[in-house]
């Protein structure tokens, strides 16, 4: 099983919260063979940086062409979150 979550940027606070809350919950879902992936624009050097400062245990992925989140619908009204 996979959670895939799309958010807008990375080290704003409410993305950093939520980020912050898989990370806390992770356990939870590891014991129920899930994997968690967050997506959004931002760079693969931003994602390191929020990764490392926020010790996230799962992969970001950089979506910079905004293709996987098109394909999900996951952009929202006038193509942005």
């Amino acid at each position: 099983m996979v959670v895939l979550y799309f958010y807008p940027k990375d080290f704003t606070s409410g993305c950093t919260a939520e980020a912050c809350s898989f990370r806390d919950d992770y356990k939870l879902y590891e014991d129920k063979g899930a994997v968690v992936i967050g997506v959004s624009f931002d760079s693969v050097e931003s994602h390191a940086k929020f990764s490392e400062k926020y010790k996230l245990p799962f992969f970001i992925l950089s979506d910079h062409s905004k293709e996987v989140a098109t394909a999900y619908g996951a952009l929202g009204v006038g193509g942005f979150w």
